[in-house]
């Protein structure tokens, strides 16, 4: 993303004075994750305003570090329509930047200019103008992970890990070795964190199979969309049917993030989704009321079954009644007639 910082964030960042805590972790947060930061030509007017010559010489210098906004366009007719006619040089600098925001040159602004983010309201920007404090809350919200946390577990950097252990031995044979190592070293540079289940001080393996996920993608739903429905949605035939279609490999099948993106979802009306969510709902909890019905009458049938022969070695199978109507039958010999026979047939055959 590319972040524009107005004349008053500048001066805080090369101000000879300590930083606050949260512009640091700001700047942390904003380096750290790759964000392009820019200047706009407009601040540099604010400063060669300055009547303090050697510094506004030193200040100069320092903000030519920062790559400018090039070829910012001027505010036309209707931006100045909703912010007003400028009253001074001040204002005609503040609305200069406010326009390549709006323009999307850039994607957010920071600054400390209350002035500005009133202007923003009035142009519907607001919500990508942030104050200090309201940028540093934006940017931890969007990079907040959730780790898991487990005795077995220990975090640890990709670089750390021992690749000569036994356990990687799969992957290597899966990838090869040329492109293991790309990857595994692609990992270091980038200062990837990991999780590692080890045993005296080896990352353990299992005498079980399971699979080995590269690619993990954490999905953040627009307003548009329902959570549970998006759920719903990933969890169908129609985005099964795609994501086989867009899995490749050989030993080591995977939907990588450059083609899960390819995926699409059918996409209705907020109200609608929630309807179909109910609807979905309500049609699961009959059929897991339908298989809780089922293991029930399997389990009593079970029973049943137990105790049939139960009581058939215990000879209380029939009733007294049952028991005289089949001694009248004419094909009816007691047991030991029946057994006897058995032996004498088995003794004829030797």
């Amino acid at each position: 993303m590319k972040i524009l910082y107005d004349t008053n964030i500048l001066i805080h960042i090369q101000d000879p004075k300590v930083l606050s805590p949260n512009l640091q972790l700001l700047l942390s947060i904003i380096r750290e994750h790759g964000h392009q930061e820019f200047i706009h030509p407009a601040s540099l007017n604010d400063i060669e305003n300055d009547s303090d010559i050697e510094r506004k010489r030193i200040t100069l210098s320092k903000l030519h570090g920062y790559p400018r906004l090039p070829s910012p366009p001027k505010p036309d007719d209707e931006f100045i329509s909703l912010v007003g006619t400028p009253a001074n040089s001040h204002d005609i600098n503040d609305n200069e930047i406010l326009f390549s925001l709006k323009k999307n040159l850039v994607d957010f602004l920071i600054t400390e200019d209350r002035g500005i983010r009133k202007k923003a309201n009035l142009l519907n920007l607001d919500d990508r103008v942030f104050s200090i404090d309201s940028a540093l809350d934006h940017f931890t919200t969007l990079y907040r992970r959730f780790y898991p946390s487990h005795s077995l577990l220990r975090k640890c950097y990709v670089h750390e890990i021992d690749i000569n252990q036994p356990f990687f031995d799969s992957l290597k044979s899966d990838y090869g070795d040329a492109d293991f190592n790309t990857w595994y070293n692609k990992c270091i540079k980038e200062s990837r964190e990991c999780y590692t289940y080890e045993v005296e001080d080896k990352v353990n393996t299992y005498d079980f199979d399971f699979n080995v996920w590269v690619h993990v993608a954490v999905l953040k739903t627009v307003k548009s969309i329902y959570p549970f429905y998006l759920q719903h949605v990933l969890n169908s035939f129609h985005c099964y049917k795609q994501s086989q279609k867009y899995t490749h490999g050989v030993g080591n099948q995977d939907l990588g993030l450059t083609r899960m993106i390819l995926i699409t979802l059918p996409i209705c009306s907020i109200e609608e989704q929630q309807t179909i969510v109910t609807e979905i709902e309500t049609r699961l909890s009959v059929c897991d009321k339908v298989e809780q019905d089922i293991e029930e009458n399997l389990e009593k049938a079970e029973a049943l079954r137990q105790s049939i022969l139960k009581k058939a070695f215990e000879g209380k199978l029939l009733s007294k009644r049952e028991l005289e109507e089949v001694r009248s039958e004419p094909d009816w010999e007691p047991a030991e007639v029946l057994l006897g026979r058995i032996r004498a047939e088995k003794t004829n055959k030797k």
